[in-house]
């Protein structure tokens, strides 16, 4: 008899290993007494083993891993994708990796997160990013433009930078109306964007004076982890599946009033000793 299944959606990870990891995760944290070893015996796998896949230093089979995610309360098309995305990180056979990449892409719940080696346009500033997060909130170019000027910038540049928008199709604006057209996050792989670094401080204290910037408490924290590289490659996909997590929640909210900078910074360092 399989579990309750825990996972809203398996649509939703490109990598099986953080599916195991947040499956795990929320059965211990609904349950404090649920252990790694009765999870393992619920998967009917040794707890050395499932304490391996989960710190990346093992992969399941293609034929476990459609077992394990059974157990774990997938079924149908859903469990299908879930054992795709194990194909996809274990199997030896390059038709069928390629075969599971093809039908990941196709059934991935992307909600217009996009993967790229190019900065999209609203972060290729500090006052692009300023802007086009003022146009997400206001829906007149004269409240911008008041914004922006008491933050000191000039009208001007922030009319190029609306005029860049709408030339890339970001943005319409119609009889001093403007709105968001494009959703599109752009992601580079390797070379991580830290957003909130790169905004002047001139700029952060100018949104602070405004009543814009509200230091969230007990929220934004700081960590120095020691990884393995099987550890370090799992945190760069978890970390990747925040940042989709965070932009998917983006769509489904009303009117934002809110606005959160994240820096999506991650820093290496290698022993060398």
């Amino acid at each position: 008899m399989g579990l309750n299944k825990k996972i809203e959606s398996a649509y939703n990870y490109l990598d099986y290993r953080i599916l195991l990891n947040d499956d795990f995760l929320a059965r211990t944290s609904s349950n404090h007494s649920y252990s790694l070893r009765a999870y393992s015996r619920d998967l009917d796998l040794s707890a050395g083993f499932v304490s391996d896949v989960l710190r990346g230093n093992k992969l399941l089979s293609p034929a476990t891993g459609r077992d394990v995610f059974s157990k774990l309360g997938f079924l149908g098309d859903e469990l299908d994708y879930a054992e795709k995305l194990v194909q996809y990180k274990s199997s030896e056979e390059k038709v069928a990796k390629i075969a599971a990449y093809e039908y990941i892409q196709q059934h991935y719940n992307r909600d217009t997160f996009t993967e790229d080696n190019e900065r999209d346009l609203y972060i290729r500033t500090p006052e692009h990013l300023l802007v086009y997060g003022l146009i997400r909130r206001e829906d007149k170019l004269e409240r911008v433009l008041r914004f922006t000027q008491q933050l000191g910038i000039d009208p001007a540049q922030v009319l190029r930078i609306v005029s860049d928008f709408e030339m890339h199709g970001y943005v319409r604006e119609e009889n001093g109306t403007i709105s968001i057209l494009k959703e599109t996050i752009i992601r580079k792989h390797d070379d991580m964007i830290p957003v909130v670094q790169s905004i002047s401080s001139r700029i952060f204290k100018a949104m602070q004076a405004q009543g814009g910037v509200q230091v969230p408490n007990r929220v934004c924290q700081s960590l120095i982890l020691g990884l393995d590289s099987a550890s370090l490659e799992i945190a760069g996909a978890a970390q990747k599946h925040f940042i989709q997590t965070l932009h998917r929640l983006t769509q489904q909210n009303t009117r934002p009033d809110h606005f959160l900078f994240y820096s999506d910074l991650f820093l290496v360092l290698t022993d060398v000793t």
